[in-house]
């Protein structure tokens, strides 16, 4: 894969493009926004009006906000912004993007992919003035400015205008670069003018390379400035070379979702999810296959959230206790299931699936991992459609952590439990204290009902916990100014050196 690419970098060639390398490019350039590779490639074209930020939320296009009451938010549009096509990014424009999201056909545009949350809040928006958008929710969400930042801005005449083909071809866009071509397996794309913050160099390509081993390579070799979706074994040959890594927090979870919906599932019986966690020795996947730089999971949250609970501890490794609770449940000899996943993505994903099936095969639980590329996953993840009423994997277990990229547990209460649809996982006698939690605008307060939900979360076991998982960059030395947080890199920041 690596000799298919071009040579190294020349010094005025590294000055005048950046070249990312990530493992898939999407088929369409906005779809799939929480995800890994998708997120990486969309951070470069959208824009939102918030951020989650390291221990608050980060003004993006919106300077500021306030809460005017229990279902009224106000926000000031930053000044001097346009689309890629030229025309502003003001209050208006702002109010008709929220506004077809909320339509029917919201749920099939850009509009659809990065923000199935909000559907839950998401109300009308009105223009005050010309840079005043006023929000109305459908509930009382606490953190909305945060979950509005889930919402990418788009030009959304020029869609309607222009239809999905050739949008796809030459979407308009809102963030520090735009598209100048696409071509199979890697996109180029220029500084946006128009950006409060346009890309600080002048080209950026972004390359499809979906072996480990080919994207680091090519940052070695000078062919590729920066690898994303890299694992811990990167360290030594791209140090070696002069290069650099960096490390931060994912957004995510790592965990195995288990059917409890299902007829016929074995993991209907709340034993048999307890075996599962037990099962896996959480440590050696940390210590083995991590380099001790991630933390086991415990609970549906990251360390550092508002309502992280850490009396939670993780499910201890006990493989004898685990074979006890699948003889008491019936099933002796245990049983056998496949885990669908997306695999070569996260850190070390494929490595740590490999370990959890080892692990369960110890205990009696015979599973096979089945790797999925994302469009197949997502497929099946939605079940063919909004009026699915179950997932489409095979058997009782599919590769699905908790993303919390609006950095708030309550996110899970979305994508994990009975709001979720299709469902495959519910348990109704929580609903009180999650609609309690959702509502709750004092915060000190809120956060204590959120401990308590992650406490009760992990004894009823939805999912096989995991790790919380960490990113894995490789950086040619040339790099500056690199950041990613929550899967968003800094592209209107990142520079590269000058020789």
């Amino acid at each position: 894969m690596v000799a298919a690419l071009a040579s190294g970098l020349s010094a005025s060639a590294s000055a005048q493009q950046l070249r990312v390398a990530i493992v898939e490019t999407p088929a369409v350039p906005w779809k799939g926004a929480a995800f890994g590779s998708p997120a990486w490639y969309n951070a470069a074209l959208w824009e939102t009006l918030t951020r989650p930020g390291d221990g608050g939320v980060t003004p993006i296009l919106a300077t500021r906000w306030r809460n005017l009451d229990k279902d009224t938010w106000q926000f000031t549009i930053r000044p001097n912004v346009s689309f890629t096509n030229g025309k502003p990014i003001d209050a208006a424009a702002v109010a008709a993007n929220i506004n077809a999201f909320l339509d029917d056909g919201g749920r099939t545009t850009p509009l659809g992919g990065g923000a199935p949350p909000l559907r839950r809040v998401l109300g009308p928006a009105r223009a005050v003035d010309a840079a005043t958008v006023e929000v109305k929710t459908r509930v009382p969400s606490p953190t909305f400015d945060n979950e509005i930042g889930l919402l990418p801005i788009i030009e959304v005449s020029a869609y309607q205008e222009m239809g999905e083909q050739r949008w796809a071809a030459a979407p308009v866009s809102s963030g520090p670069y735009k598209i100048k071509e696409i071509r199979t397996g890697e996109t180029e794309f220029v500084p946006h003018t128009g950006s409060w913050h346009p890309g600080k160099v002048p080209s950026l390509l972004i390359r499809e390379i979906p072996e480990r081993a080919a994207r680091i390579q090519a940052v070695q070799s000078g062919q590729m400035h920066v690898a994303l979706g890299l694992n811990i074994d990167a360290f030594t040959n791209i140090e070696s070379a002069g290069h650099a890594i960096y490390t931060a927090p994912a957004p995510n979870v790592a965990a195995i979702a288990l059917m409890t919906e299902r007829a016929g599932s074995p993991f209907k019986d709340i034993r048999l999810r307890h075996a599962a966690n037990l099962a896996i020795d959480k440590d050696n996947i940390v210590k083995n296959l991590l380099r001790g730089r991630a933390v086991p999971a415990s609970q549906p949250a990251l360390p550092g959230m508002l309502g992280y609970n850490p009396d939670v501890k993780p499910y201890a490794y006990d493989p004898d206790r685990a074979k006890r609770l699948l003889s008491e449940a019936g099933h002796p000899n245990g049983f056998k299931t496949t885990i669908e996943a997306v695999t070569g993505s996260a850190t070390a994903d494929t490595e740590i699936y490999q370990q959890v099936v080892l692990d369960l095969k110890r205990v009696g639980i015979d599973a096979e991992v089945i790797p999925l590329r994302l469009a197949d996953w997502v497929a099946k993840f939605s079940g063919g459609g909004p009026t699915a009423t179950d997932v489409t994997f095979k058997d009782w277990a599919f590769g699905w952590g908790y993303t919390l990229n609006n950095g708030d547990p309550m996110q899970g209460y979305t994508t994990h439990w009975c709001d979720r649809k299709p469902t495959w996982y519910c348990n109704e006698s929580l609903r009180p204290r999650v609609e309690a939690a959702r509502n709750e605008f004092e915060t000190d307060k809120r956060g204590k009902m959120i401990q308590e939900l992650m406490k009760l979360s992990a004894e009823d076991a939805p999912v096989i916990f995991l790790v919380n998982q960490i990113e894995v960059v490789a950086l040619h030395r040339d790099v500056q100014n690199f950041q990613m947080l929550y899967r968003y890199i800094n592209y209107g920041e990142v520079n590269l050196k000058t020789r």
